[in-house]
């Protein structure tokens, strides 16, 4: 574990344990950490203002704010905003898209991907460890940047953080 702390202009870090439960190195400064899914929150908050903003809602179906969202299974067209935040989208666990370019093209290319994908369930009607889905997480992503109009970074930068 790391901990930073800033006053005004000065920083402070503690560090603690090792990089491996079985030893390792110790942690430093520099030592990076797998951030899994704590992006999940900075996403859920940024959809949250949004909703507070009155430019989207829980029941916003994905269908009508990214039109071109198509999977492979009947149902899809009923995944509402709610739905992806609360992982009771029917959505897999993960995308089996790998290799996307870092460019501009990269989201329109990882919608269309999902055309091949098929939903575990109908939306809203399964709740369980099993439902847990990182690209209902993406689709968030993708929502911020269609209803806030700046890119995704950008807007967790100057509104969230």
């Amino acid at each position: 574990m790391s901990i930073g702390i800033v006053d005004d202009f000065e920083s402070y870090t503690i560090n603690y344990g090792h990089t491996s439960q079985k030893g390792g190195f110790p942690v430093s400064d520099s030592t990076m950490f797998h951030i899994a899914s704590i992006t999940k929150v900075f996403t859920a908050t940024a959809i949250m203002q949004l909703v507070e903003q009155d430019k989207l809602s829980l029941d916003d179906k994905l269908v009508d704010i990214l039109p071109d969202f198509k999977l492979k299974s009947k149902g899809y067209d009923k995944i509402t905003i709610k739905h992806l935040l609360t992982h009771t989208s029917g959505l897999p666990w993960t995308n089996k898209q790998t290799s996307l370019p870092n460019d501009s093209t990269s989201i329109p290319l990882f919608i269309k991907g999902l055309q091949k994908v098929k939903l575990n369930f109908l939306p809203g009607t399964k709740f369980s460890g099993d439902t847990y889905s990182n690209i209902g997480f993406d689709l968030l992503g993708i929502v911020v940047q269609k209803i806030s109009k700046e890119p995704f970074h950008e807007y967790i930068y100057h509104n969230v953080l």
